[in-house]
């Protein structure tokens, strides 16, 4: 039985139970809207696999290859995806809330429209990325490299604006008062186009050390 028969058995079975199969070879499998909750595809090779729509919750995607793969509109809120490739990658209204995409590679990937809510993207790579429309509040930018990145109208409201209703059912808190900025140690090359007004009202928090040149591209309300 071959990786992908595997995981169609699985997911006709009524997707009950954790899947496990670290070191699947799904490299462009049809896997749209496979609901894989907790799964472990660690060091997966899915790439130019469609995930579109695909329900990954808590899903482990650590160290897989995705280079290439549309998980448009995917839910991957609270997975672990560091040292993941996501190159190419079609990211597009796709939630990444509190995932932990620590060390990802996400060159020239597209999140344009994504929920990056509390995400954690330090030391990730988002060279040449979109992020056009993305929802920002609370991304952690630690050391990530954003060279040519493109952040036009990226979304840095209130979550308490963004998610009523989660709000409203105490399923979200906000801190109780906002991270205290430093930013002694960005590259802010190019440092014309960042907008003190932005960094003031801490829309942009933890991007500590994060690589910002070739900023003519991006829209200056965004930072």
């Amino acid at each position: 039985m071959t990786d992908l028969e595997k995981v169609l058995e699985y997911l006709k079975g009524g997707s009950k139970g954790k899947f496990e199969l670290p070191n699947a070879n799904l490299a462009g499998a049809d896997l749209r809207n496979a609901e894989l909750v907790e799964a472990d595809l660690t060091f997966a090779n899915l790439q130019g696999a469609d995930l579109s729509g695909a329900y990954l919750f808590l899903a482990d995607l650590s160290d897989a290859n995705l280079d290439g793969a549309n998980l448009s509109k995917a839910y991957l809120g609270f997975s672990w995806l560091s040292n993941i490739n996501l190159i190419n990658a079609n990211l597009t209204e796709t939630t990444l809330t509190n995932a932990y995409l620590v060390k990802a590679n996400l060159t020239n990937a597209n999140l344009s429209g994504a929920d990056l809510f509390d995400a954690n993207l330090s030391n990730a790579d988002l060279t040449g990325a979109k992020l056009i429309k993305t929802y920002l509040y609370d991304a952690d930018f630690t050391n990530a490299i954003l060279v040519g990145a493109d952040l036009t109208d990226a979304d840095y409201s209130d979550p308490e604006v963004k998610y009523p209703e989660a709000f409203n059912d105490g399923l979200i808190d906000l801190p109780d008062e906002d991270l205290d900025e430093d930013f002694s140690h960005e590259d802010f090359t190019d440092e014309d186009y960042i907008s003190d007004t932005r960094i003031k009202n801490n829309r942009f928090d933890n991007i500590y050390d994060a690589d910002l040149r070739d900023r003519e591209r991006f829209n200056s309300d965004c930072i």
